[in-house]
């Protein structure tokens, strides 16, 4: 019996090894490629995932008299903010959030709708947590996807004249104000700027630079351990002095007390003002929350 070779087969087994080979050089050519050539841009998306940036806040410069009396100082609260793209069901989260921030699901929502920018930006929530509550919050991370809480200094004013006509007031930021605003000083929604007063003309030099800590994180989103390298700081504000003597003002409020009319005194010889007062005025209180510092309890300012 003659032996034939079976020449089908051979060429079915070059033409295999040939495709073999071919997949083998692509996929290291493609690995080459995701590996060397576009090493920078995976590994700065990796880097996002990875770590995140923290903006971190510092105090409002203090106010102060010409003798150095602070008639304006910084009481650190803390806020609540959340990233809208990680709430899958925002109604639910938000009824067990509510009892712990001791409020309504439309209160919620209402702040929610208020500071909402965009589903990536943090929105704020809730203001001036205590203690107890940031535990509860913590003690359910997991039941919490996105929120963060992070310290916020307000003012407060030891002074005993403390009228909003004369050192002005905080406001917040929200979507409504913000293109009109110094886009210099990166103003975010739920911020506070200077309203009226001294607060508003010397906004520049009150308010603080935002600084931004780097942070790695798990895959649920929660922070591992803060690292140290390319760390911007944040300043404070610088302090700002007055030409006004505490106590003039104090005597020209007592002289116009149950009265109405307004005083003014200036130095001739400098121009300085010595003292302003109003009569009838409003304190800077309507536009804070009472200071734990005073033995009072925190609560949500009308304005958030």
């Amino acid at each position: 019996m003659l032996k034939v070779d079976n020449k089908a087969d051979l060429f079915h087994y070059r033409t295999l090894l040939f495709i073999l080979c071919f997949l083998l050089l692509a996929l290291i050519g493609r690995y080459y490629y995701l590996q060397v050539i576009e090493y920078d841009r995976h590994f700065s998306k990796s880097q996002i995932n990875r770590v995140k940036a923290v903006t971190t806040y510092a105090p409002r410069g203090l106010i102060l008299d010409r003798s150095g009396e602070i008639l304006v100082d910084n009481y650190p609260t803390y806020i609540l903010t959340v990233k809208p793209y990680k709430l899958e069901d925002k109604e639910a989260i938000f009824e067990e959030l509510a009892p712990i921030l001791d409020t309504n699901l439309d209160e919620l929502n209402r702040r929610y709708k208020k500071y909402y920018r965009s589903k990536f930006l943090p929105t704020i929530i809730g203001k001036n947590l205590s203690f107890k509550q940031i535990s509860e919050i913590e003690e359910r991370r997991l039941d919490f996807p996105g929120f963060e809480y992070k310290r916020f200094d307000e003012r407060i004013y030891p002074s005993p004249f403390n009228e909003a006509h004369f050192l002005g007031y905080l406001r917040e930021v929200d979507r409504d104000t913000i293109p009109y605003l110094d886009k210099s000083l990166l103003y975010r929604a739920g911020e506070l700027i200077g309203w009226q007063g001294v607060e508003k003309q010397y906004e520049k030099q009150l308010r603080f630079s935002k600084g931004i800590n780097y942070v790695e994180v798990d895959t649920y989103g929660r922070e591992i351990f803060e690292l140290e390298e390319n760390k911007i700081p944040a300043f404070p504000g610088e302090n700002l002095v007055l030409s006004i003597d505490s106590n003039l003002q104090k005597f020209v409020k007592g002289l116009l007390a149950e009265k109405k009319g307004s005083v003014i005194i200036s130095d001739v010889n400098s121009g300085e003002i010595l003292s302003m007062v109003s009569s009838p005025s409003y304190d800077c209180l309507l536009y804070t929350s009472p200071s734990p510092r005073d033995g009072l309890l925190s609560r949500m300012p009308s304005s958030a």
